[in-house]
């Protein structure tokens, strides 16, 4: 393969819907936020009535991904989990994720041998959905997410932050997902707390010294923030509290409170 044009194509006859993303140059993502953006290398490019919708906009169609990429040849991939592209993948962040995995298996099972990429930091293991209909959820476990319907990943050879391209370190087929992944999918499995078995978080981040955040990325963000409070067990009123304040400091422009309080109800349900 020798452009990302090239890669795209070939991610879509394999039956994914694709979608162009920022890439990194100089070390900064390639959006006009440069160094203060939030989700470097990780948001969706935007283009009149084609790609207003980010992940919503990914398609199959050669004429509209040749198009995109004649704009922006270096753009990163996003790859759409779910029932769009038949597939969910397992997110895996850092150690800390690495480590949830393995937790998990003592408890579970093996994971079975599957496609996998690795990222800037981790992993992407993708299984088969087929036409089943699984949400995205965020903070299974620490350091792990589940990317199904609305969601997306970023695909090989996309470049990450930390100057790495991702790339795939399996080529095995995609997999069946286990069956105590599907029931943690439909929330019939728990996993182990994070007194239990995984590390607890870093000390505690104050919003203040948190950068600043787009619009694009602030209900994301917000999200993993919550996530990141509440493992660190904080009260869900103090989650809140903080919550406000990073919206109020960093936020550009700033949600409305309603509007910060539905996104922690809502996020609630995959903590």
């Amino acid at each position: 393969m020798s452009s990302m044009l090239d890669w795209a194509l070939l991610y879509s006859g394999q039956g994914f819907n694709v979608f162009p993303i920022h890439s990194i140059t100089s070390g900064h993502c390639t959006c006009k936020a440069r160094a203060g953006c939030t989700s470097p290398g990780k948001h969706p490019h935007w283009q009149a009535r084609t790609l207003e919708s980010g992940v919503k906009n990914a398609t199959r169609d050669e004429a509209r991904i040749r198009s995109w990429w004649k704009k922006w040849p270096n753009a990163n991939i996003g790859i759409a989990t779910g029932r769009v592209s038949g597939v969910l993948v397992v997110d895996i962040d850092g150690d800390i994720g690495s480590k949830s995995i393995k937790s998990l298996q003592r408890q579970c099972g093996k994971l079975p041998k599957t496609l996998t990429a690795q990222t800037g930091n981790g992993a992407h293991l993708f299984f088969r959905c087929g036409d089943n209909s699984y949400r995205s959820r965020t903070g299974v476990m620490p350091g792990v997410d589940i990317r199904a319907d609305g969601g997306y990943v970023v695909a090989p050879p996309s470049v990450h932050i930390a100057g790495k391209r991702y790339r795939w370190s399996s080529d095995a087929k995609i997999a069946d997902p286990p069956i105590f992944l599907r029931q943690i999918l439909v929330g019939k499995t728990a996993v182990a707390s994070s007194s239990q078995n995984f590390d607890r978080p870093k000390p505690h981040v104050s919003p203040a010294s948190i950068p600043v955040i787009y619009d694009g990325g602030r209900n994301s963000e917000l999200c993993r923030w919550a996530g990141r409070w509440i493992w660190e067990d904080k009260s869900m009123e103090e989650v809140e509290e903080l919550l406000l304040e990073l919206n109020r400091l960093r936020c550009k422009p700033p949600l409305s409170e309603k509007e910060v309080r539905r996104i922690l109800r809502s996020c609630k349900r995959y903590l």
